[in-house]
């Protein structure tokens, strides 16, 4: 499609409200930030996700927007991500916030006239599916192991039984061998 067909061939700016429109009905969460990580506008996606209006939002910082689930180390590796983004570097990471997992994209948003960057667009998309599916992959990797551990152990102990029979089997017969040998030197002497 081109852009000459959207517009009608008039090349007018787009309307804010229906731009804000779009930004709210869009399924992923995205915030806006400045360059120390701070909120400066959020989409309605982000506010469900965080759990708190817009107006309570706007000039927090956002490593303090989320309930890190308990996790020690999110705020700090979110933290990092954040410094990194603001040199520039794209930041993927999940995290998990209030007991949900999200994966977390920081893209460092270009100045308008080239200069560093002038914040950081933050997105982030629900990953509890896939991470309960990783959490079930790992506890089916962990179930192989053990089965594969129990198999070895059963092989070692069939090899321990067969040694233990065949050498409980010879003994007889080589005990009958020698009682034959033996009968047969004594009965060598009889016609």
């Amino acid at each position: 499609m081109r852009e000459e067909d959207v517009a009608g061939g008039d090349r007018r700016p787009a309307d804010p409200a229906g731009l804000r429109r779009v930004f709210d009905t869009i399924g992923v969460a995205i915030a806006l930030l400045d360059r120390q990580g701070r909120i400066v506008d959020l989409n309605a996606a982000m506010q469900r996700a965080i759990g708190c209006p817009q107006d309570l939002l706007i000039g927090q910082a956002m490593a303090g927007a989320f309930v890190w689930g308990g996790r020690e180390d999110a705020a700090e590796r979110f933290a990092q991500a954040m410094a990194a983004a603001g040199r520039g570097l794209v930041q993927e990471l999940a995290l998990t916030g209030d007991g949900n997992w999200l994966d977390i994209v920081l893209t460092p948003l270009p100045a308008e006239s080239g200069g560093e960057a002038g914040g950081i667009v933050m997105t982030a998309t629900d990953a509890s599916r896939r991470m309960a599916v990783e959490a079930r992959l790992r506890g089916q990797g962990e179930s192989l192991r053990a089965a594969r551990d129990e198999v070895k152990r059963a092989g070692q102990a069939k090899v321990r039984f067969l040694a233990a029979a065949s050498h409980d089997l010879r003994q007889p017969a080589q005990s009958l061998t020698l009682f034959g040998a033996v009968l047969a030197e004594r009965l060598s002497d009889h016609p």
